[in-house]
């Protein structure tokens, strides 16, 4: 168990991690340390990158795409771009009606062959 947990603990750690700057000239320490400050920078520009300006709920002023997301200002303090309603229903709902008819189509043509067979 506790072998397991350990390689999940670095198959975990390295994926997360992106490739590494080249600090060979620094001290082991330096090199751990200056990791973790890439890690926190690249960390927190991403999250900067992700926040949206709106106001109202996205109603008056709204930086996301339309019309597929709003953004929620719900969080003051970290907006984000949501995906609406019909979105979802589009996302999760198109392929599983695709399917269905699919599964319809062969049903019907199944049953079409067997019975002038």
């Amino acid at each position: 168990m506790k072998f397991s947990l350990a390689l999940l603990t670095v198959l975990l750690v390295s994926l997360a991690s992106g490739l590494p700057k080249d600090r060979s000239d620094q001290g082991s320490i330096r090199q751990v340390f200056g990791g973790i400050k890439d890690t926190i920078t690249g960390s927190a520009i991403k999250n900067v990158n992700q926040l949206c300006t709106g106001t109202g709920g996205g109603t008056l002023v709204d930086s996301c795409p339309k019309p597929f997301e709003y953004c929620d200002t719900s969080a003051s303090l970290s907006t984000r771009c949501r995906y609406r309603g019909f979105t979802w229903a589009l996302i999760i709902g198109g392929p599983l009606v695709g399917v269905a008819l699919i599964v319809v189509a062969i049903v019907l043509i199944s049953r079409r062959g067997s019975s002038s067979g």
